[in-house]
């Protein structure tokens, strides 16, 4: 959960009712791999990958059709998710949650989920036309090439184990710690010394 009011389910049917073209893990993802990359990037720029150029649209009266208000209301939200990350990532508490589903859905949909998260970080930094990469120590690029592994995984059905979910719990920490690490750097520059470390 992103914050008390916006769930990930709440956003995923949101989204899904204004034909987003993204889910929340892989929006919120790429957000937080753009605020890394550009600190003052416009909410448009993370939008527009996500719903349909109508959606920045103004109608009032009889003009505003059911799908219209739809994608506003879907739009608000996301604005909303936009803040907080944000803020989270700004802030020196490192606080920065992930948008998962909740712990009682099952494995094989959260794992999905944490991929498409990384999917879309990585797609999140490629947005900036600088050489994300250099910029980074030799730790947070091995962040990011895991990042690529863990959107690769497919995680199998079947029986859920105590030790799968000690398993998918620690990657969720890896992966918000990882995050971290790379706003840290490339921010304050590779090697910070308040950067938050990743085992």
């Amino acid at each position: 959960m992103i914050s008390a009011s916006i769930s990930f389910q709440t956003l995923a049917e949101a989204m899904e009712k204004a034909g987003a073209l993204l889910g929340p893990a892989e929006s919120h993802g790429m957000l937080c791999g753009l605020l890394c990359a550009r600190t003052d990037a416009e909410p448009g720029t993370w939008l527009m990958h996500i719903l349909d150029e109508q959606t920045g649209g103004e109608q009032t009266g009889s003009e505003v059709r059911t799908g219209d208000v739809l994608a506003e209301e879907c739009r608000e939200q996301l604005l909303s998710v936009y803040q907080e990350t944000e803020q989270q990532l700004a802030g020196e508490s490192y606080d920065l949650r992930l948008m998962l589903p909740d712990d009682d859905e099952p494995l094989a949909l959260r794992s999905e989920a944490l991929g498409e998260w990384c999917q879309g970080f990585l797609f999140g930094l490629a947005m900036s036309e600088e050489q994300i990469w250099d910029k980074l120590s030799p730790e947070a690029a091995e962040v990011g090439h895991d990042f690529t592994e863990i959107a690769g995984v497919v995680a199998p059905e079947g029986e859920e184990l105590e030790a799968d979910e000690t398993a998918y719990a620690e990657l969720v920490e890896y992966v918000r710690m990882g995050a971290m690490l790379i706003y840290e750097e490339l921010q304050e520059g590779s090697g910070a010394t308040d950067a938050p470390g990743v085992t």
